[in-house]
């Protein structure tokens, strides 16, 4: 038997899914590395799945927020896998720029 309320509980999963989601989002970014998927169709094809990832990610969040007031333990977990996911777009992008570089270097 839990000592979680039916709100907390629902709250908890719905975060923790979000999280999860987070994390796919940030894997579909971080596994992109070459130059020739930096200048092709991949580019935009991460680009477009890691947002709808995080979407769906904050969807989940939101819907956790609207359960029951979050706990300072859970909102700091949500809090770094925002930030998780904001540090993987900054590397995608900075490796997209250097793939650029390199490219224009070529030309």
């Amino acid at each position: 038997m839990s000592t979680k309320t039916y709100s907390e509980q629902r709250q908890a999963i719905l975060f923790k899914a979000s999280r999860d989601l987070r994390l796919v989002a940030v894997s579909v970014l971080d596994d992109v590395q070459q130059d020739a998927e930096f200048l092709g169709a991949t580019r935009d094809w991460a680009k477009s799945v890691a947002r709808k990832t995080a979407e769906m990610a904050n969807e989940l969040e939101q819907r956790g927020h609207e359960e029951t007031v979050a706990p300072f333990r859970a909102a700091n977990l949500l809090f770094t896998s925002r930030e998780h996911y904001s540090r993987a777009i900054d590397r995608f992008e900075a490796r997209l720029a250097a793939a650029q570089a390199r490219e224009g270097e070529r030309v």
